[in-house]
């Protein structure tokens, strides 16, 4: 009987012993979560191309004079 369980069924029993154990341990999941979404986003930002543009001072300018 007990391979009668469904993934949402099992999913769910974990996540209700994790709130049993207390905030810290729901705070560690918080922080994991996070971070897995920072490095997603950070890896889809480095793949895309996306970011800053980075200009370098044309030759002549800057100097003060017209």
């Amino acid at each position: 009987m007990s391979g009668n369980f469904t993934l949402r069924q099992r999913l769910r029993y974990r996540f209700d012993n994790t709130l049993s154990r207390g905030l810290w341990a729901v705070l560690l999941w918080l922080a994991l979560i996070a971070g897995l979404f920072f490095l997603v986003i950070g890896l889809v930002i480095r793949l895309s191309g996306v970011g800053p543009v980075t200009r370098t001072p044309a030759s002549g300018t800057g100097s003060g004079t017209r």
